[in-house]
């Protein structure tokens, strides 16, 4: 995320900011710079306050993040004026069980929003899926206030064995899997998932900014579980295949 402009706490020098997410944060005012990143954590759980101080420890973040939900870093907004937010969704993890099979690109989307000085903006970057024998989901890029989405670049869908991932897209609604299936999240929401198979390889859903990725079958036989809502903390799903075929397996 980066945000560009001179810095002024006088409304009629408001400058126009440029603020964006990339896998990381980096927000720009005047000569400064401000880069939020990943805090080098992986996994489903997003970086901790341990991990966000020793990151920024030696930037001019030092001391300006907060977490108080594990993985959401919250930013004080430090001059009133017109930001351009840009955020760019994580990739999908390739999949290496015979042939590579590359995962689906994450969206990248921009818009103009009004902040004001002393707003706390909720910051959730997504972390690339993993790279398996079946890849891995890539994580979304948030950035809210108060619990309201100002902008959400959905992450890309992990390859199979024998497909592709599913590249993300800029409308309200996720896409569908690469068999024309079952339907990704809509209007905020977690998405489907194959709730028939009992005993199948079953990936769950994605979660949504509202609420979380259907999980298969409860998470029987060798599915899945879905991702958590970004209100619900937005923990990365489960992997299926717990018959280690997959490194993730538990």
């Amino acid at each position: 995320m980066s945000l560009r402009g001179k810095q002024s706490n006088q409304p009629q020098s408001m400058k126009k900011l440029l603020l964006s997410v990339m896998l990381c944060l980096a927000v720009s005012a005047g000569a400064q710079t401000y880069n939020f990143t990943t805090c080098s954590t992986t996994g489903r759980f997003g970086p901790d306050q341990t991990a966000v101080d020793a990151e920024y420890l030696a930037t001019n973040l030092n001391g300006l993040v907060t977490i108080n939900t594990q993985g959401i870093q919250e930013w004080v907004v430090p001059y009133t004026g017109l930001y351009s937010i840009q955020a760019v969704g994580a990739s999908g993890g390739n999949s290496t069980w015979s042939t590579l099979r590359l995962g689906g690109n994450g969206s990248d989307i921009k818009g103009e929003f009004m902040l004001t000085a002393g707003q706390v903006v909720q910051i959730l970057v997504g972390q690339a899926g993993e790279t398996d024998a079946v890849g891995g989901g890539g994580g979304a890029s948030y950035v809210a206030i108060a619990n309201v989405p100002q902008i959400v670049a959905g992450g890309g869908g992990g390859a199979s064995s024998d497909q592709d991932g599913i590249a993300s897209v800029i409308t309200n609604d996720g896409t569908m899997d690469s068999q024309n299936l079952f339907a990704g999240g809509t209007l905020g929401n977690g998405g489907a998932a194959c709730m028939l198979v009992v005993n199948g390889n079953n990936g769950a859903g994605g979660g949504g900014f509202f609420t979380d990725g259907a999980t298969p079958n409860s998470g029987s036989g060798n599915n899945g579980f879905g991702g958590l809502s970004f209100l619900n903390g937005g923990i990365g799903g489960q992997p299926g295949r717990l018959d280690l075929a997959c490194n993730g397996d538990p």
